[in-house]
C-alpha cells in the first residue's frame, strides 16, 4: 500500500494582492510575495528578487531565496499570509546585516533562517505540514 502526500491548491489573485500587502505592513517599502503551494513562488517588486516556482510535497524541505538589488538597507524579513480563511499576515523572522536572524516564537520548531549574506537571505521550511501552506514575503527596511 502506498501512501500519497496531499499537495495543496493556491489560487492567485495577483492584481489586489500587492496593494493589500502595502496597506497591512506599510513600514516595508520594499516587499516581495511569493505564493506557497508548499512552496511556490511569484515575485512581483523589482527592488527584490526570490526562487522561481516549485511545489513540493507534505514532509519535504524547501529553501526560499530572497534577494535585495543593492540596496543601502540594512534590515530583511520573511513573512506569511497562511492560506487558510481568516490568516493574517504574520512576521516569520527579522534579521539585520551582521547578527543572527531572529525566528518568531512559535516558527522555531522547522523554521530557520540564514544571516544575511552579501545581500541574500534564505528562510527554510524543514519537513513542511500543510499548514505552512500560504503566500510568503520577503521584505528589506533600512530600520535597524
Amino acid at each position: 500500500m502506498s501512501h500519497t502526500h496531499p499537495l495543496l491548491p493556491l489560487h492567485m489573485p495577483l492584481g489586489s494582492y500587492k496593494r493589500q500587502v502595502a496597506e497591512r505592513v506599510g513600514a516595508f517599502p520594499s516587499m516581495v510575495p511569493c505564493w506557497f503551494l508548499l512552496a511556490m513562488l511569484a515575485p512581483l517588486v523589482l527592488a527584490l528578487e526570490q526562487s522561481p516556482g516549485m511545489v513540493i510535497k507534505e514532509g519535504q524541505s524547501v529553501n526560499l531565496e530572497c534577494s535585495k538589488k543593492k540596496t543601502s538597507n540594512r534590515a530583511m524579513y520573511w513573512f506569511v499570509l497562511p492560506s487558510q480563511k481568516n490568516s493574517s499576515l504574520t512576521q516569520l523572522v527579522n534579521a539585520f546585516e551582521g547578527a543572527k536572524p531572529e525566528v518568531e516564537k512559535g516558527f522555531e520548531s522547522h523554521f530557520k533562517s540564514s544571516k544575511i549574506i552579501g545581500d541574500s537571505i534564505t528562510l527554510s521550511i524543514e519537513h513542511a505540514f500543510l499548514n505552512d501552506s500560504g503566500t510568503y514575503y520577503c521584505a528589506e527596511s533600512d530600520h535597524s
